[in-house]
């Protein structure tokens, strides 16, 4: 499967977080329904957006704007920013590509955006947004493997924890 445009802008770090993906992709998924409905209502409006759109992104990209893609890929990512800060296989793999000697552990932008991160996830923000797309795709093929999967690895990392907290 080719990566979304969205997902090759950046390194993925604490700045450029799954989060942050997520949020971009789910606002792209809900501006592709806008754009959808405006396809469908005035054939002028449809031909001069299209233009436009060829102009600023490719024409081969216009037929990459799939709603359902975008909000399945903004359903992954809320769960990967759940694991990267939950130690899980998102921040294992951010982790590598940090170095000491490049500062990256003291840099203030890191910690903040970790921070907003976190508040957005304890606030139930984040819980709030996986629940509203999993209403959404709850008849995608997507949608059971991506949740019955992020779920399972999220059950084994809290049981994990508390093994290894009780010793057992």
């Amino acid at each position: 499967m080719r990566k979304n445009l969205c997902d090759n802008l950046c390194l993925l770090s604490y700045i450029h977080s799954h989060l942050l993906l997520a949020e971009t992709h789910y606002q792209l998924g809900e501006w592709i329904d806008c754009y959808d409905e405006i396809k469908k209502s005035n054939k002028k409006e449809k031909e001069e957006i299209n233009k436009q759109l060829a102009s600023l992104i490719g024409k081969e990209e216009i037929n990459d704007l799939d709603r359902i893609g975008n909000l399945e890929r903004a359903l992954n990512h809320y769960y990967k920013a759940i694991e990267m800060h939950t130690e899980g296989d998102a921040y294992q793999n951010i982790i590598q590509d940090m170095y000491y000697l490049d500062d990256n552990f003291n840099d203030n932008l890191y910690h903040f955006s970790a921070t907003m991160d976190r508040i957005k996830i304890n606030t139930g923000e984040v819980a709030d947004k996986i629940s509203e797309l999993e209403k959404i795709l709850k008849h995608t093929t997507i949608i059971n493997l991506v949740t019955s999967l992020s779920r399972r690895r999220m059950k084994m990392r809290s049981l994990h924890s508390v093994s290894a907290k009780t010793g057992k």
